[in-house]
């Protein structure tokens, strides 16, 4: 065999393992370094501040309120809430997940309403509808709607 052919084969895989390389190797392990450091980051929140999802938001409130899981509680509690917010001047500002992002929903030196322990899901069979509490997650709705329902309801 002709040394040169073989010489010329060998750089050719060479330059072919190179782009290989760069094209899946370099961006392969740049996302395995970035899930290694975001595992790292944990969610720390300060006392009389919130966030949002993207976490450039950070706004001091006045206070964050946990809604009640019972209905009939938490309508009293929001209500009772609503009072108090005008009486102060203050504004509420709703958080479920907190997914939005850009600060929109925040308001500086209001009052954060959690709805996070506000989920509950009620199944109307004849009607055909599901009355779903603001907390719920649809990581919680779907699940619920795919259990076996009882024939004879």
């Amino acid at each position: 065999m002709n040394p040169t052919k073989r010489f010329s084969f060998g750089r050719i895989l060479l330059f072919l393992f190179i782009i290989l390389f760069l094209l899946i190797g370099r961006p392969t392990g740049f996302l395995i370094c970035t899930y290694i450091k975001d595992k790292k980051l944990a969610k720390v929140e300060k006392t009389g501040y919130t966030n949002d999802a993207s976490h450039l938001n950070e706004t001091k409130v006045d206070s964050v309120v946990k809604a009640f899981a019972d209905i009939d509680k938490a309508i009293a509690q929001i209500s009772q809430l609503i009072k108090q917010a005008k009486e102060q001047g203050k504004k509420i500002s709703i958080a479920g997940a907190q997914h939005s992002m850009g600060g929109h929903t925040i308001y500086p030196d209001g009052i954060v309403l959690d709805m996070k322990g506000f989920h509950y899901m009620e199944i109307d069979s004849t009607e055909e509808y599901l009355l779903v509490g603001s907390g719920s997650l649809w990581s919680e709705i779907t699940p619920y709607l795919d259990l076996p329902k009882d024939p004879f309801q």
